[in-house]
C-alpha cells in the first residue's frame, strides 16, 4: 500500500485497502479460534493438583527429616539426654507420618480424577475445535464474499469468466515481448 504504484492508481489503492481490511478481520477471527472452554476447565484442575503435590512433597521431606532424627538418636549411646531427644523425635515423627499419608491419599484421589478426565477432556477439545473451525470458516467465507463484491462488483457466470480468462491470455500472447520470448 505504500508503493508509488498504489499511490498513483486510486483503484489499486482501493483494492489493497479492501484486501487489508479483510486480512485484519480474518486475524481477529483467527485469534478467537481457540480451545478456550475445555482448556480453562482442565487448567482449573492443574493448579489444585500441583498444589496438592507440593504439599505432599513438603510433608514427605518433613517425615524423612523426622525419621532421620529418630535413627540418629537410636544409633547413639543410651544416655539420658539422647533418650529424651529420641522420645521427642519419635513424637514429632508420628504427626509428620500421619500428615504425609493423609496428603498421599488425597493426591491419589486427585490422580484418579485426573485419569478419569483423560477421556472427556480430548473429546471436549475436539468438539470445541470443530465448533471454532466452523465459525472461523463461516466468517472467512463471509469476509471473502464481501471482498469479492467490493473488488469486482460485476458478476460473471463461470462461462463468461472462462471467456474473460481466455481473452486475457490471448492478449498476453499477442504482446510482442512474449512472441520474441516464445520463439
Amino acid at each position: 500500500m505504500a508503493s508509488t504504484l498504489c499511490k498513483s492508481e486510486s483503484k489499486l489503492m482501493h483494492y489493497c485497502e479492501e484486501w487489508d481490511n479483510s486480512i485484519v478481520k480474518l486475524n481477529l477471527h483467527m485469534q478467537e479460534m481457540m480451545l478456550v472452554e475445555p482448556i480453562q476447565k482442565f487448567n482449573s484442575i492443574f493448579p489444585i493438583f500441583h498444589e496438592a503435590k507440593k504439599k505432599w512433597q513438603q510433608s514427605l521431606e518433613e517425615y524423612k527429616r523426622c525419621e532421620a532424627k529418630v535413627k540418629k538418636y537410636q544409633d547413639r549411646e543410651r544416655t539420658g539426654n539422647n533418650i529424651v531427644k529420641l522420645n521427642q523425635s519419635q513424637k514429632s515423627l508420628t504427626p509428620a507420618k500421619g500428615k504425609c499419608y493423609e496428603l498421599h491419599t488425597i493426591l491419589m484421589e486427585d490422580m484418579s480424577k485426573l485419569y478419569d478426565l483423560q477421556i472427556s477432556y480430548p473429546q471436549s477439545c475436539i468438539e470445541a475445535l470443530i465448533k471454532s473451525q466452523v465459525a472461523y470458516n463461516s466468517e472467512c467465507y463471509k469476509i471473502y464474499s464481501e471482498l469479492a463484491g467490493h473488488l469486482n462488483p460485476d458478476t460473471f457466470t463461470s462461462e463468461e469468466y472462462g471467456n474473460r480468462i481466455q481473452q486475457k491470455l490471448s492478449d498476453i500472447k499477442a504482446l510482442s515481448i512474449v512472441d520474441s520470448l516464445v520463439t
